[in-house]
């Protein structure tokens, strides 16, 4: 199953400015406020086609891991649910990136870990339900190898992408 969904790219509530006099101010912002509003809307959908599953959602970039896992960290918390979203690329500690794979050989929880390549080849994470990829993954061949991380023993692969692209005029 592949479902590709498109964004229009659109800027954050807050500027760099804006946060920077708000926190002045003694306001709190947070990562909703300053993240592109294209990234604030896919984490909502993220949230909505992942919760309760184990799933990869594979972004190109750190910064977008960060970015994406903070994002779905923080609408578990507004809802009050677990935590179930988990960043893993190769600049986090070694211990953060054996933890989120750690929960995600336990199958009692549904998991999913925002990852970048690190997770592309050659760790044991088990069965999962379905793959995420925000925008267009390196090559064909990475593309495939995320899709055959989910959809074994008799289950179907899921793979659903996330594009963002300019507003068309």
């Amino acid at each position: 199953l592949l479902k590709i969904k498109g964004y229009t790219l659109t800027p954050p509530r807050l500027d760099a400015v804006e946060a920077a006099a708000a926190r002045k101010a003694g306001e709190k912002v947070h990562i909703e406020d300053t993240a592109a509003g294209d990234m604030v809307a896919i984490s909502e959908d993220i949230d909505k086609t992942h919760r309760g599953i184990r799933s990869l959602i594979f972004a190109n970039s750190r910064r977008e891991v960060e970015t994406l896992a903070d994002l779905l960290a923080r609408i578990c918390e507004r809802d009050r649910r677990r935590r179930q979203y988990f960043p893993h690329h190769g600049s986090l500690g070694k211990a953060i990136r054996h933890e989120a794979e750690r929960m995600m050989r336990d199958f009692r929880l549904p998991v999913s870990v925002v990852a970048t390549v690190t997770l592309e080849l050659g760790i044991d994470i088990g069965r999962l339900d379905a793959i995420a990829q925000l925008g267009p993954p390196p090559t064909v061949e990475s593309m495939r190898q995320r899709l055959g991380r989910a959809g074994r023993r008799g289950n179907p692969a899921v793979l659903r992408v996330y594009v963002q692209e300019p507003e068309i005029d």
